[in-house]
Formats: structure tokens, C-alpha cells, sequence
């Protein structure tokens, strides 16, 4: 039976162009289509033009049939392997027949959809309700241009399956028209891109990310083929200070591995480059990665150093060229420079501590928790005495090298640290097999997995026998000294009291003498020589005094009776005291407290005390005629500030240190002219700092000495009151 002239027209028109042209499909072994038409099988042979495309269809009719059952074989098979096709592609065939409104899909398409061709019912509308709402104007514009504008419909859309799931789609199609310009049909394909499409935004995904890496990466990646280098980082312009139009070498033939765009770019000179590509090549060609670390040339000639590494991207292919990351390193070489210029200058430092590392026998051990099995360092068997040929290393057998009364404490104590505290250090004994003792000092710390279950026990011995024994004698040694310093203090503290009583009487006798108390004394050289005697005494009184409080003070037994002190009558007390042996000796002493003057929390004797020293030191080194002023004051931050002012002779700048030390004095002859033993200044420092404050001496050899007590502000109780540029009360 032949085929309806309506239907031949149809199929040649949509069939041979759709099926052959746009799905590409080409049946092997068939030099035509066959259908059924009728109950009847019929042959449509394949008529192409001079170019090779498809024309039309003409029918051979069954006289070309010869066997119908092997045929029906025949396009069983084919129409297998074309659904096999097109489900390994992905990709299914429809048609939509505007006239009727109908529409067509293969089996794929309906597994593309994720329907079922025997209860779904395929029309524009299930099409059209099963796209993204979102890609629907999308694929509707590109409809309306393919039927109106005559533009190949070819769209990459999205659908959505019953269950929610989304697939991305690629739709390719053609329209059919009559002869009179009318569409009639649409003939189509559909393949699933969803992977596809997935890897593309995958790689979409890393080219961004490398892009980012490539923009704001601190070191410098550069990407070349052959000689040539196709990209590189910001951070390799700001490197080299090569802009990316620069970076391409010249190009050279293949014989020439140098190439002097390299050497532009950041080597100082050929050679070095040809060194560079040597060493790299050789490295490379192996597969491996070539690292290396060299000076560089910025473009402005200025040299610094860089950490180079590259290797193939694959090292398979070299012809994909190769990666290179360079780190600009000049800040750890210059540290590396001072790191070896403190190693040489601390050379004898390190030596000794070598040789005191040797001689304290350092050790190291590993404890497994998990085996149970330990290890030691050459240096740690030395430490216990053991051989490695003969010691069976093993935890128990560690302990029984631990002195027996000390072995259950330390098993108790790394216990303790495995289970909760993490850390170990104690001391304890080791009996070695000859016999002798050693004290170790260990410390161990302990490894936790992320389930905070303990791995490792790891740690340190050291042999600290000698040094257990030094501290033994220094501890001997310190007690000792303690209880000469007691013995020297109760001595002083005796023999004071033995010299105060006739001191006293002698002191008492002699003022009765000078007044003439009981009556006159006819012979004027008497009462010259009680006035010398007087002196003496309270001179030797004094010095008494000084000693037995610096003794004090050294034994830090010195407790200081602080009360609220009215500083006023205090420096008026100091005044009167000091102005007679002043005036007697030619000298003006003036003071100068700014008034009114807030209350102290001092020792108002130990002030007092300082405050004479100072002065009776400045009238001793005044000539005739000089001045000596007493100022006090509070600084911005409510410390009380006492000065010492006179025109006396000075101090040498190197005698500054001196003169505070006990029993130190100036090393001009003239100081040396003058009485005392050099105990005032260093008692009087030390007071002050027993106050949580200072003393400073500022002297200029023959023009005199200024001396600074400054004492700590919280000593100063109504500071608050006070106004700190004006010094007067608010």
C-alpha cells in the first residue's frame, strides 16, 4: 500500500530534515526508512542533493521488500539501537503540530521529564507548567522569534519534576511550513545538561577562585608555556614592578634555552638566569618540583631575595605548561642575618651552655600510652646509668631503676598527669647497677587525641646530682650567712647600747661644762675643750646611730611607724637643728615648703632623719659664705618632692655611684678633708625607698649638689584637695 499524499509530503518534509539533519542519527545497514502504512511495510529511500543534504523522501514501495519478516527484524534492531542512542546522550525527539495542537515525545523525553508515557499526557501545557517559572518568558520569547522571525529555536532552560527535583535542559528545533508559509510542525530535540551544566559552573566556580587567588595572594604566581609566561598575579607586578603587557618573553628558537626577556625580569644578570634554568629543567623533567631561594632584581635595579618553587601542571604533558609561586623572603633573610650575627656574638655563651647540657646529662623519653612501649634517647640511658646492648627497655623496668621509696610517689604523680592535670615534673632518685645514687629531674607532658583520650607521654631527665648538692651548700651557705648577719646585728645592737650609756654621760657632762651650769669656769681653754669633747661625742653618737640603722635596714627588719605627719614643723624642726652649725661656719640656710603643704603618710623620724643628713652633708661641703635651701613641693602626680639645694663643692660624675654605696666616699682629696665615714647618703636612699620612693643626687664639681627625694604619691593623703599647677589648697 502506498503512503497518503498528505502523510508523504509530511514525513519527507519533517522526517528526513529533523531525524537525518538536526539529530545527526544515522541508521547503519539501512539506505532508508522503513514504516508501516496501512498494515502494509513500505520503504522510504533517501534522495540528497549534490551537497549532501537530505531533499526528500521517495517511496520504493514494497517490490523492494524481499523478505518482510527479516525487514521487521531488521527495524526492530534499529529502532533499539536508536533508543539506545538517545538514552546514552540524554537526549529525546518531540514534535508539536500547531494545526492539531498536539504534541509529541520520544520515550527519552519522557524520561528526561521524569514521566510516565503510558498515564502522562504530553501537550503544550504540561510542557509549559513543568518549565522553572523563572526560565518560562525565556523559553516563550525564543518560541515566538523562531515562528515569527524565522531564528533557530535553541534554548538551555530549566525544568522541574514531580518530585521537586530540577534538571537543566538544552532544546534545539526547526519549524515545518506548507506551502503557504504556514507552520505546521515543530520538530525537536531535548537533551539533559544537567551534569553538564554542573561541571561548567564547577569550572566557572575554580577559574573565579583561582582568579581571586591570583588578585590578592601575597606571593607571586606566574603560569608560562614553553618560554613564554601567559599570566601572572597582581602580586607579581608588585613584586618586580612589571606591568602584565611586559611579563611575555622573547621568543627565541628552540636551540636557545635563554631568553633575555627572563633576565629583564627579574635576574641580575644571564648568568644567574642560566643557572635558574638548569637546575629548574633538570628538576622538572623528572616530574618533581624544583624550589630554590636566590636574589632578584626589581625593575628599579634594587636587589631582594625570593623563594622560588614551579613544577608541570602536568607532569605528563609538559606542553600545559608549568606554575611558579614566588615569596618575597627578604625580611627573613635579614632576620636569618641578625640571627647569625647574635650566634657569633653569643658564641661563648653557647659553647658553655653546650658544655653545661653535657655535663647535666640530658636526656629525652617517649611513653606510647597505646603500645605501652617506651623510648630513649642516647642521652637519657646516660642519664640512668643503662646500656642500650644490655637495659630491656620497658616501663616497668624504668621503674625498677627508681630508688624504692621514691617509686610510688612518681607513679602516682604521672598517673595524676595522664589523667588529669596533663603535665609532670618531680625530682627522684635512681639506684644505678653499681651501687650509686643520681637524682633525676623529669618533666613530662602529656598527648590527647580529639576524643581526649591520652597517646603520648613525652619528656625530659636530667642527672641533678651536683647541682642538688651545690644547692644543699648554698642553702648550708645561706643560713649561715643569715645568722652571721643576725649575729652581726644583735652584736651592733649590744655594742650600741654599750657605747649610748657613757656616750650619753659623756654628751650630758661636757653641755653642763660648756653652760657652766654649777658656776663659771675661770680657764677659757676648758670650756674650747668641752665644747671639742661635746662634738665628738655626738658625732661618735650619730655614727652609732647610722650604722646600727643600716644594719637594720640590710636584715630588712626596719619597720616603719607611719603616721599622718604635718610637714611644716617638721622642716622648721630640721631648720633650727641645722642653722646654728651653719651660721657658726659662715653659711645661709633658707627653706621653702609651698604652703599649705598636704598631710603625710610617713615615719615623720625617718624623714626628719633624711632631711638632716642632707642638710648636715650640704653645710659639711659649703665653704664660707655659700647657701643651702631646703625646698619641698607636690609634682603633678601628688608624689611630695624634697630638695637639697647648695653652692658647695660637688661631686665628680663618676663618684655619683660611690657615694650612695655604705661607707663610700668622693675620690677628691677635698671631700676626704671632711668628717664622716660615708653612711648618710646610702642610709638616707635607703630610707626613702622603705617609703616606696626615691632619692637622686644631680652635682656639678664647684658649683654644688641638688638632691632629689621624691617619695611615692600615695603617700600624700589630701592630695585631692590640692591644685596641681598652683600648689595651694582648693
Amino acid at each position: 500500500m502506498g503512503i497518503p499524499p498528505a502523510l508523504r509530503s509530511q514525513l519527507w518534509g519533517s522526517m528526513a530534515e529533523s531525524l537525518i539533519d538536526l539529530m545527526g542519527v544515522v541508521l547503519l545497514g539501512c539506505a532508508g526508512l522503513l514504516l508501516f502504512a496501512g498494515g502494509a511495510l513500505v520503504t522510504l529511500g533517501v534522495v540528497r542533493r549534490r551537497s549532501g543534504r537530505t531533499a526528500h523522501l521517495s517511496e520504493t514501495g514494497p517490490e523492494a521488500v524481499l523478505d518482510q519478516s527479516a525487514l521487521q527484524k531488521q527495524l526492530a534492531i534499529l529502532d533499539g539501537r536508536f533508543k539506545t542512542a538517545q538514552r546514552l546522550a540524554g537526549l529525546g525527539n518531540w514534535e508539536y503540530h500547531y494545526k492539531s495542537d498536539s504534541l509529541w515525545w520520544s520515550d527519552e523525553v519522557y524520561r528526561i521529564f521524569g514521566q510516565d508515557p503510558e498515564t502522562f499526557i504530553a501537550t503544550s501545557d504540561t510542557f509549559i507548567h513543568m518549565v522553572h517559572p523563572e526560565d518560562r518568558k525565556k523559553v516563550h520569547t525564543a518560541n515566538v522569534a523562531a515562528l515569527t522571525e524565522r531564528q533557530p529555536y535553541d534554548v538551555v532552560h530549566r525544568i522541574v519534576l514531580a518530585d521537586g527535583s530540577e534538571r537543566v535542559v538544552h532544546e534545539r528545533a526547526e519549524i515545518m511550513r506548507d506551502d503557504d508559509d504556514a507552520a505546521t510542525v515543530m520538530v525537536g530535540t531535548i537533551q539533559d545538561v544537567t551534569d553538564q551544566r554542573r561541571d561548567e559552573l564547577a569550572l566557572q566556580r575554580v577559574t573565579a577562585e583561582q582568579d581571586l587567588i591570583l588578585e590578592n595572594t601575597r606571593i607571586a604566581i606566574v603560569l608560562t608555556k614553553g618560554r613564554e609566561i601567559v599570566r601572572a598575579s597582581r602580586s607579581y607586578e608588585n613584586l618586580f614592578g612589571w606591568g602584565m603587557g611586559e611579563l611575555t618573553a622573547n621568543e627565541q628558537s628552540s636551540e636557545e634555552p635563554v631568553t633575555e626577556g627572563y633576565v629583564d625580569l627579574g635576574f641580575p644578570d644571564e648568568d644567574n638566569y642560566r643557572e635558574f634554568v638548569r637546575e629548574a629543567d633538570a628538576t622538572l623533567t623528572q616530574g618533581g618540583t624544583y624550589s630554590t631561594e636566590r636574589e632578584m632584581k626589581q625593575r628599579d635595579g634594587r636587589l631582594f631575595w625570593c623563594r622560588i618553587a614551579g613544577r608541570h601542571v602536568n607532569p605528563g604533558i609538559p606542553e600545559m605548561g608549568a606554575v611558579w609561586l614566588i615569596e618575597d623572603i627578604s625580611e627573613r633573610k635579614m632576620a636569618e642575618h641578625q640571627l647569625n650575627r647574635l650566634i657569633i656574638e653569643l658564641e661563648t655563651t653557647v659553647d658553655r651552655l653546650n658544655l653545661a647540657q653535657k655535663i647535666a646529662s640530658l636526656g629525652y623519653y617517649n611513653w606510647n600510652l597505646e603500645t605501652d612501649t617506651l623510648w630513649f634517647s642516647a642521652g637519657n640511658y646516660e642519664v640512668y646509668g643503662v646500656s642500650p646492648e644490655t637495659f630491656e627497655l620497658s616501663i616497668d623496668s624504668l621503674f625498677d631503676l627508681i630508688h624504692p621509696d621514691d617509686r610510688g610517689t612518681v607513679r602516682a604523680r604521672i598517673k595524676e598527669a595522664i589523667e588529669k592535670s596533663g603535665t609532670y615534673e618531680g625530682y627522684h632518685r635512681v639506684v644505678l647497677p653499681h651501687g650509686g645514687v643520681r637524682i633525676i629531674h623529669a618533666l613530662g607532658e602529656v598527648v590527647y587525641g580529639e576524643d581526649g583520650k591520652p597517646l603520648q607521654f613525652n619528656g625530659t631527665a636530667q642527672n641533678v646530682t651536683e647541682r642538688k648538692q651545690a644547692e644543699d651548700l648554698l642553702r648550708v651557705a645561706k643560713d649561715q650567712a643569715e645568722e652571721a648577719n643576725r649575729s652581726k646585728t644583735e652584736f651592733l645592737a649590744n655594742i650600741s647600747h654599750e657605747l649610748r650609756t657613757p656616750l650619753n654621760s659623756i654628751i650630758g657632762f661636757t653641755d653642763i661644762m660648756r653652760e657652766e651650769i654649777f658656776g663659771p669656769i675661770k680657764e677659757p681653754k676648758y670650756l674650747e675643750y668641752a665644747a671639742d669633747v661635746n662634738d665628738s661625742g655626738r658625732h661618735l653618737l650619730s655614727l652609732i646611730n647610722d650604722v646600727l640603722d643600716v644594719s637594720v635596714i640590710e636584715s630588712g627588719n626596719l619597720v616603719l611607724d607611719e603616721t599622718p605627719t604635718d610637714v611644716g614643723p617638721m622642716v622648721d624642726t630640721c631648720r633650727r637643728i641645722i642653722v646654728d652649725r651653719a651660721t657658726r661656719a659662715g653659711i645661709h640656710v633658707t627653706t621653702d615648703l609651698k604652703k599649705p603643704f598636704p598631710l603625710l603618710q610617713v615615719d615623720e623620724r625617718r624623714i626628719k632623719q633624711i632631711l638632716l643628713n642632707l642638710l648636715s652633708n650640704a653645710v659639711k661641703f659649703t665653704p664660707e659664705g655659700g647657701t643651702v635651701t631646703l625646698t619641698g613641693k607636690v609634682d603633678g602626680n601628688g608624689a611630695a618632692v624634697f630638695q637639697v639645694s647648695d653652692t658647695g663643692i660637688g661631686i665628680e660624675e663618676k663618684d655619683l655611684e660611690a657615694v650612695l654605696v655604705p661607707f663610700g666616699q668622693a675620690g677628691n682629696t677635698e671631700s676626704r678633708q671632711h668628717e664622716g665615714v660615708g653612711l648618710g647618703l646610702p642610709l638616707s636612699k635607703s630610707l626613702a625607698e622603705l617609703h616606696g620612693g626615691s632619692l637622686k643626687i644631680e652635682s656639678t664639681p664647684g658649683k654644688g649638689t641638688l638632691v632629689t627625694v621624691r617619695l611615692s604619691p600615695d603617700r600624700t593623703l589630701n592630695v585631692e584637695r590640692l591644685d596641681r599647677h598652683s600648689n595651694t589648697l582648693i
